[in-house]
């Protein structure tokens, strides 16, 4: 997964100007059809049944965390269009992008169609 440039600044001023930067309590992943990039500008899913899901991370192994829980999204009320790319909030609603990812294989997600994340499939590392 990619840095945004929101996170690449709060570790940079942390580490060389000693600024003080707080973990999130719980990180949200979210669904998105176009890429949001390291300024976060993607389009997110919009759906009244959509809402970011809490990902519980396991500990670090290796310089990698990966999620613990099976992450679901409710079936679309409507069509959400081809779900290209995921990303780590550090807020349900609103907030800021941490991190974000292509998919390897983009879906596509109709009305009734919900979203399914395994433990283990969703990871993050800063090799």
């Amino acid at each position: 997964m990619s840095m945004t440039d929101y996170l690449e600044t709060q570790i940079l001023n942390a580490i060389f100007k000693g600024e003080t930067y707080t973990g999130p309590s719980a990180l949200y992943l979210a669904l998105f059809t176009s890429d949001p990039g390291d300024n976060g500008e993607g389009t997110e899913v919009s759906d009244s049944a959509y809402a970011r899901q809490e990902i519980i991370f396991s500990e670090i192994t290796d310089g990698t965390v990966s999620n613990t829980n099976l992450i679901e999204f409710a079936p679309a009320a409507v069509n959400y269009g081809v779900i290209t790319h995921v990303g780590i909030y550090d807020s349900q609603t609103g907030g800021n992008l941490l991190f974000y990812s292509e998919l390897a294989t983009s879906i596509v997600a109709g009305q009734g169609v919900g979203v399914s994340i395994q433990p283990g499939d969703l990871s993050v590392s800063l090799d």
